[in-house]
């Protein structure tokens, strides 16, 4: 047997559902997916990415779980392709009463096949046998007492020792609560009755009233008449919805803007996100122009600057988990001509966020700094990258590249500051989740060659004066004399070890790994070529960088670095090296017994609790009570620090 369902959505960056009902909890369960080649793209080759989620907690990806993709999607979208190797077994994932949720989200953002759909899905789950662990069935309930009353239908049977389940939706008290404690009785029709018999732990708990917790905007240019990339993020205190068609969101007070109204705004994944994905959720894959419909898109109405949109958490509980993390996406708006005071925006949602719940709040929107005010006139830079070849975590690139095109000249004397808080000179070593730094330095005085290609006046050599502010995390270029930036055209350079003078790892710009750059800032890149009178020292505007996607992953052994030069010291004072010891960890301080020294057999004990000061317990008046050695071993065991061969 088999039930299929189609699911497609009309909107670039979505999710589409299927809900299946009454699937029987068979062993040989399994569900295909058949894909049109609109929501696959070319994946990994274009940075598109495909996700499954089955059931509540399984979720799978394009890189974990789904099988290859054809390379045919571009020339035959007649053909559907399976995304699985082999059909998936989903036994697990159907529910007691036989429903099964399958949700399909791609970030495609192409039309490939010119049908006007992103996505496109026959999902199939196939069984050849099977039975219901337990009925769906009505129950009596009084509000009341607090009493719920099921029957167990005619023809069936609880047999003895066997165990059953009732599930059953109830809603949380409106008000802080602190939970009831359950019995459960048994009466049949025969007189015999059983219980009540109390049920371990308290239900319904209620601590605390929904509410919006954060709400936050960010823009991508102050620039007027550009595109400006707005990005909205919000996080509730608790998990909020349950109602099929959603919540209606509206952010108002972001007047001024040229975009005109539409009732289809895309609402779209956060690509200037510079934070694991896994960390937050996409608001476009739960929000929709039309109630109970995920379309990833909103109403915009240009006059009162307001954005809306309705709220809707997947199937089959339609609610949103705060744990889950913030709810983040990005729209795009058309900045206005001319400066204007900031936006003063507003959240609001309207209804309840948890039924009895009452209405929330309107909730003030946050800014780091005024959004919406287009006070910059022209924007130096634009298609800037940042990338280096592949890295572990704190490794040293060979090579950072960078390029750009400047749309205003940049002479003699003209500064370019690019900020990247993935690089450091430091050394980091980090243990229980705290990092310490040590050895930062910055790097000052070094001219950097142009590329080939790049559009210039003046000599490719010794272009750019080179320095690297430590504490900002800034790169600085300062154009040398008798050369230019030409306006509207490209430049590129690379930067290596070898073109500030330091090769050794100590001083050398070393990459963090990605979630702790992105905890420090965002890559940005502006000049103070303009010469604008502002308060600002760069007044052109930050413009974002990207880098190649390459991730920076920290691997093990990672954080290698020298803490101390004098390990072995002779009792006059003198490092005089070591060699062919014994290193061992006993009660929280690291021990170096023994070794060969250039003296000789090393006649003393070194002793640290941090690495980096160094005692010794033993010397040459005081010899070691096991005599000096080298080549041998030595453990912690019972207490005790052992010496053995």
């Amino acid at each position: 047997s088999n039930k299929t369902m189609v699911c497609s959505c009309l909107a670039a960056g979505c999710t589409c559902e299927s809900a299946f009902q009454g699937i029987p909890r068979a062993n040989d369960l399994r569900l295909q997916i058949e894909m049109q080649c609109n929501a696959l793209g070319w994946l990994d080759l274009s940075g598109e990415t495909l996700t499954v989620q089955i059931g509540d907690d399984t979720f799978l990806t394009s890189s974990n779980g789904l099988g290859p993709i054809p390379r045919s999607c571009e020339d035959n979208c007649s053909v559907y392709h399976n995304i699985f190797p082999t059909y998936k077994d989903v036994t697990q994932q159907v529910s007691p009463t036989g429903q099964l949720f399958v949700a399909i989200t791609s970030s495609a953002r192409t039309d490939y096949c010119g049908a006007r759909e992103y996505l496109r899905a026959r999902v199939t789950v196939h069984w050849t046998s099977g039975v219901l662990d337990m009925l769906k069935g009505d129950a009596a309930w009084n509000p009341q007492t607090g009493q719920l009353v099921y029957t167990v239908p005619a023809g069936y049977k609880v047999s003895k020792a066997q165990r059953f389940a009732l599930y059953f939706p109830l809603r949380n008290p409106a008000g802080v609560h602190a939970g009831s404690a359950l019995a459960v009785e048994v009466n049949t029709p025969g007189g015999v009755k059983a219980g009540p018999t109390p049920v371990v732990g308290v239900v319904m708990e209620a601590a605390r009233g929904a509410a919006v917790a954060v709400a936050t905007l960010e823009e991508s240019t102050t620039v007027q008449g550009a595109e400006n990339v707005l990005v909205l993020k919000i996080a509730f205190n608790a998990r909020i919805g349950g109602l099929s068609g959603g919540l209606w969101v509206t952010v108002s007070g972001l007047t001024g803007t040229q975009t005109p109204d539409t009732d289809s705004l895309p609402i779209e994944l956060c690509t200037l996100c510079q934070f694991s994905r896994d960390t937050y959720q996409d608001l476009p894959a739960i929000a929709g122009n039309e109630e109970g419909k995920i379309t990833g898109t909103g109403r915009w109405n240009q006059e009162r600057g307001e954005l809306s949109f309705w709220l809707r958490g997947p199937q089959p509980t339609f609610s949103i988990a705060a744990e889950e993390g913030n709810l983040i996406g990005m729209i795009r708006v058309v900045n206005a001509g001319a400066a204007q005071a900031g936006a003063d925006a507003t959240l609001t949602v309207a209804g309840e966020l948890v039924a009895g719940s009452g209405a929330p709040a309107a909730f003030a929107v946050e800014t780091d700094l005024p959004i919406l005010t287009a006070g910059v006139s022209m924007e130096v830079f634009s298609n800037t990258l940042f990338g280096y070849a592949s890295v572990d975590g704190y490794a040293r690139p060979d090579a950072i590249s960078i390029s750009f095109t400047a749309n205003h000249a940049l002479n003699y004397g003209d500064r370019i500051i690019i900020s990247v808080p993935g690089l450091t000179t430091c050394e980091m070593f980090c243990a229980d989740g705290a990092c310490e730094e040590i050895g930062c330095e910055g790097i000052s005085g070094f001219y950097l060659d142009a590329a080939e290609g790049s559009v210039i006046s003046g000599g490719n050599r010794n272009f750019f004066e080179m320095s690297w502010d430590e504490s900002a995390k800034e790169m600085s270029l300062t154009s040398s004399g008798g050369r230019a930036v030409c306006a509207n055209n490209s430049f590129a350079f690379s930067l290596t070890p070898a073109s500030y003078s330091c090769e050794d790892f100590q001083c050398a710009l070393k990459a963090l790994p990605d979630d702790i750059a992105a905890s420090r800032g965002s890559r940005t890149i502006s000049t103070n070529a303009l010469g604008c009178r502002t308060a600002s020292e760069y007044c052109s505007p930050p413009t974002s960088s990207s880098f190649t996607n390459i991730p920076v992953k920290v691997m093990p052994g990672a954080y290698w670095g020298q803490r101390t030069a004098n390990l072995s010291m002779s009792v006059s004072g003198e490092a005089n090296g070591r060699a062919w010891f014994a290193a061992q960890e006993h009660k929280g301080a690291l021990y170096i017994l023994g070794g060969l020294s250039s003296d000789g057999f090393a006649q003393t004990t070194r002793v640290s609790r941090d690495g980096v000061k160094w005692d010794n317990t033993h010397t040459e008046e005081a010899p070691l009570p096991f005599g000096a050695r080298a080549y041998f071993s030595s453990a912690s065991f019972l207490g005790q620090l052992w010496v053995t061969g």
